[in-house]
């Protein structure tokens, strides 16, 4: 997990200025129901945090899940795997296979939660 970026840094890629970044800290705040004073703390964590590692496991589902998330249209799939979360496994949207999506699997989960 040490090499993923933080959300604050992901957002200076995409020329998110501090001031629309702060911005976004005070608004969620507020959707959240929080005080003001939670802006700073809601900054904090997203410059210091890495972003949410996601692994998407299938178990019984029959990829309906996936599709309907593939084609959502706010926000784009495409917007949220690349820069919301840091999808590390997901069998249906990965381009690698076999070997290299187990291999993927290995790095990416912790040694705890791996059941073979």
């Amino acid at each position: 997990m040490a090499g993923h970026k933080t959300f604050y840094e992901v957002m200076r890629e995409h020329g998110i200025t501090r001031r629309s970044f702060l911005k976004f800290c005070s608004l969620t705040a507020a959707g959240l129901g929080l005080g003001p004073e939670f802006a700073g703390r809601i900054a904090h964590a997203l410059e210091t945090k890495p972003r949410t590692p996601v692994i998407w496991l299938h178990g019984l589902e029959c990829t309906c899940c996936t599709e309907s998330f593939i084609r959502s249209g706010h926000p784009l799939a495409g917007d949220v795997v690349l820069s919301m979360i840091s999808l590390d496994y997901d069998d249906t949207l990965m381009a690698a296979a076999g070997h290299q999506a187990s291999t993927t699997d290995s790095t990416s989960w912790p040694a705890k939660a791996i059941h073979r």
